[in-house]
Parts: C-alpha cells; sequence; structure tokens
C-alpha cells in the first residue's frame, strides 16, 4: 500500500556536500604577556565600570555573564569564596 512513506532517506549522503570546518586555536596570552595587558585596560580609554569588569573577570578566570552577573552576596569574604549560582 501507498502511506507516503519512502524506503530510504535522501539526505544520507548530505555530509559529502559540505567541507568540513577547520578546527582552530583560540588565540592565549603567556603569562608574562598579562602585565602588560592589565597596564593597557588600566591605561584604556574606556568606561570605570568596563574596566573594572574586565579586572574582575580576568582574576576570577569567569565567563562573561558570571562576572557581568556577580553580586555581593554571592560572596563570602571570611572564606574567600564566591558561589556562582547554577541557573547562570
Amino acid at each position: 500500500t501507498n502511506c507516503g512513506l519512502i524506503q530510504a532517506n535522501p539526505l544520507t549522503g548530505i555530509k559529502a556536500a559540505f567541507k568540513k570546518p577547520k578546527k582552530e586555536n583560540m588565540a592565549a596570552l603567556t603569562p608574562a604577556e598579562l602585565p602588560e595587558l592589565m597596564s593597557a585596560i588600566a591605561n584604556a580609554s574606556i568606561k570605570r565600570t568596563t574596566r573594572c569588569l574586565l579586572e574582575w573577570q580576568l582574576h576570577t578566570m569567569t565567563r562573561p555573564s558570571e562576572a557581568a552577573g556577580a553580586r555581593w552576596d554571592e560572596i563570602e569574604w571570611e572564606e574567600k569564596v564566591w558561589t556562582i549560582p547554577a541557573e547562570r
């Protein structure tokens, strides 16, 4: 009976039509380059809030959304612990 079903997937070989993207590593700084970066940020013509956020992110090694969403009540100063909520 004709149910509108086909015997094979017409897109089975679709991968062959596209080139696989070349993997590239993201650029990284060496530890020796960090002081120069921090100095450049400190002397850049940017808003103070932007400068503070960049420095905070570099010191904490967090994602931009985590750093920008940081709240004072997430930081336990005596324990020196910042707990980032899982939903963020």
